[in-house]
């Protein structure tokens, strides 16, 4: 199997993943990103490119973002 392209499905998932899940509480990019304090720029980055692998840099933003997709 290509490492390359697990990968990339990987981030693939994730890129939509994350905006289905923006989409779903009625926000956008920005609006997350003022929520939860992460940096626009970071979150505009993961709905357009995905994520391939977490590491300690994105573990906290990704923390921060998962808060707001928590239930009601």
């Amino acid at each position: 199997p290509n490492s390359d392209a697990f990968q990339s499905s990987l981030s693939e998932i994730f890129r939509g993943n994350i905006r289905r899940l923006l989409r779903s509480r009625c926000l956008n990019q920005r609006q997350a990103a003022e929520e939860t304090g992460v940096p626009y720029k970071w979150i505009r980055r993961l709905c357009h490119h995905g994520l391939q692998r977490p590491d300690r840099r994105s573990r906290a933003d990704l923390e921060r973002l998962a808060t707001i997709f928590q239930g009601p």
